[in-house]
């Protein structure tokens, strides 16, 4: 992780491969939420109802995606304001 990335408390994010489908199947689920909902997602949540929608992943997966989404997309819209 670069300094500049740290300094601005930024968590590191971890770039798709072309074949990682299962990342791509969270991606679009979260998405998919209001802001409310996205609110109130946890790891366990997000990897129950993947494993609903038939994409087995880890909670520990499922959170760093998570987290890494959050701040790309909730931290940037509230820096616009």
């Amino acid at each position: 992780m670069s300094r500049e990335r740290r300094a601005q408390g930024r968590p590191r994010v971890t770039q798709p491969r072309g074949d990682d489908t299962k990342r791509r199947r969270v991606e679009e689920y979260l998405a998919s939420l209001d802001p409310g909902q996205l609110g109130v997602a946890t790891d366990s949540s997000v990897c129950a109802d993947m494993a609903a929608a038939g994409v087995a992943i880890s909670a520990r997966y499922a959170g760093r995606i998570l987290e890494e989404w959050r701040f790309d997309h909730l931290a940037s819209g509230e820096r616009r304001r």
